[in-house]
């Protein structure tokens, strides 16, 4: 596993994981409405084979919500090991694995080191030792 490459991707996706909360926490109170509008299902005292309808949105509506519930915790559980690995570098390290991988965008680099009033060079090198340390702290081992 290339780990360095790895960091990269999960930087790159954080605001991607982040808006994917927002949009799975709607559709959990989405799918926790509508089991209101779910119609009962008529007993009879005569049996019958198969599970009815409503029974079956009943079933389908909880297996969504456990699955929603399950990504909700997961997706929490990534970005908060993404944000105690950024907590372990230094200001500069921060800035420079924010403004390069998370913002983006094709004028990272110069940005940065215009802000910061480091050379290009010298921007490129604080990434790498930045994105390496991000790496060791992420997965715990000593990434290459």
């Amino acid at each position: 596993m290339d780990y360095i490459r790895e960091a990269v991707e999960q930087l790159s996706n954080y605001n991607l994981l982040v808006a994917s909360l927002t949009i799975m926490q709607g559709q959990l109170e989405a799918l926790r409405l509508e089991k209101y509008n779910i119609k009962a299902q008529i007993i009879s005292s005569e049996p019958r084979g198969g599970g009815g309808e409503p029974d079956d949105k009943i079933v389908n509506n909880i297996f969504k919500r456990k699955i929603l519930i399950n990504n909700i915790v997961a997706t929490n559980k990534k970005i908060n090991c993404i944000d105690k690995s950024l907590a372990a570098l230094d200001k500069n390290e921060k800035r420079i694995l924010d403004r390069v991988f998370i913002i983006g965008g094709k004028n990272g680099i110069r940005d940065i080191a215009e802000e910061l009033t480091f050379s290009n060079a010298q921007v490129y090198r604080m990434r790498d030792k930045a994105i390496r340390r991000f790496s060791i702290a992420l997965f715990g081992i000593c990434a290459s």
